[in-house]
């Protein structure tokens, strides 16, 4: 078993799981997040965080009767609130700094100068929702 994520680490993986595999069911969930992680998480676990995702909008339900059975199946909502955002970004930056904000633009193609990685960051902190 490799290390256990943190929290928000394996919120973020199973958000980009959902994005990318949904509509997913928490137990297919679980199976690709075990085998991306090489971990044993619980099924618990994994429903507690998506049953948390959902509370706050970040993703969506939807009901599929399969087998006679009913069966949740989880989506990505592609408009996440801005105090979600805001979180992510505070976190990266309080994390890694100058350096996180070079890789999220190194993500989208965009190379940034020093002086536009310190204005973003400025911006950033100024804006209210960095306080959130």
């Amino acid at each position: 078993m490799t290390r256990l994520m943190k929290s928000g680490e394996l919120t973020q993986l199973l958000l980009t799981v959902i994005r990318t595999k949904g509509p997913i069911s928490i137990r297919e969930v679980l199976k690709k997040i075990n085998a991306i992680t090489g971990n044993d998480y619980a099924y618990s676990t994994i429903a507690t965080i998506v049953k948390r995702i959902t509370k706050k909008n970040m993703v969506y339900t939807t009901e599929l009767k399969k087998h006679g059975r009913l069966i949740y199946q989880y989506s990505f909502r592609n408009e996440v609130p801005k105090e979600e955002i805001a979180t992510i970004l505070q976190s990266l930056i309080s994390k890694f700094g100058l350096v996180g904000i070079r890789h999220l633009g190194q993500v989208f193609n965009e190379k940034l100068t020093e002086d536009e990685l310190l204005e973003i960051k400025k911006q950033f902190e100024e804006s209210s929702l960095y306080e959130v």
